[in-house]
């Protein structure tokens, strides 16, 4: 039988995290199963995985692109669906400009990273100008789960800032 300290440790072992001193909350929580929001907020994982090239989103119009990829922390108990959907049109993350992309985990791939290849909208609206300040545009995350235990739906997912710099002269 596990008790409190034996679980966390585990569960951080498997994980491969560092005990984070949150035995405190974990005991508080130890009546009832615990969310994998709850999970994720006590072993500091998070239950949907963000990573950034380089550690940031930099495109430029009409130069190129940049990626991130996102995976799941968690075997899910059925399929899981994360949707990104940029704040605008001025970038395309490979569904037309401002356009959603669906990404799909099922119990066989939750682990392995998708890549979500962003590029910069060439318009010709003025924005900034080119080598100057960029500006910002927004990818947002959702998860619904069809099916299972439903432990993904609803939670929260870092969003991804990506700096566009234009490439437009003034006028």
């Amino acid at each position: 039988v596990l008790n409190e300290l034996d679980l966390f440790v585990t569960f951080n072992a498997w994980h491969g995290l560092p005990d984070s001193g949150n035995m405190i909350e974990l005991a508080a929580v130890w009546d009832r199963s615990l969310l994998l929001d709850e999970v994720a907020a006590l072993s500091g994982a998070a239950p949907v995985i963000i990573t950034e090239s380089d550690g940031s989103t930099l495109v430029t119009e009409g130069d190129g692109s940049d990626t991130y990829e996102i995976e799941l922390s968690e075997l899910p108990t059925a399929t899981v669906t994360v949707v990104a959907n940029p704040s605008d049109s001025e970038i395309d993350i490979g569904e037309g400009p401002g356009a959603s992309k669906t990404l799909i985990f099922t119990t066989s791939n939750w682990d392995t990273a998708q890549t979500v290849t962003v590029t910069a909208n060439d318009d010709i609206v003025y924005e900034g100008g080119p080598g100057g300040i960029p500006h910002i545009t927004t990818i947002s995350h959702s998860a619904r789960q069809s099916g299972g235990s439903g432990e993904y739906d609803g939670i929260s997912i870092v969003s991804v800032d990506v700096s566009v710099f234009d490439n437009d002269l003034t006028c």
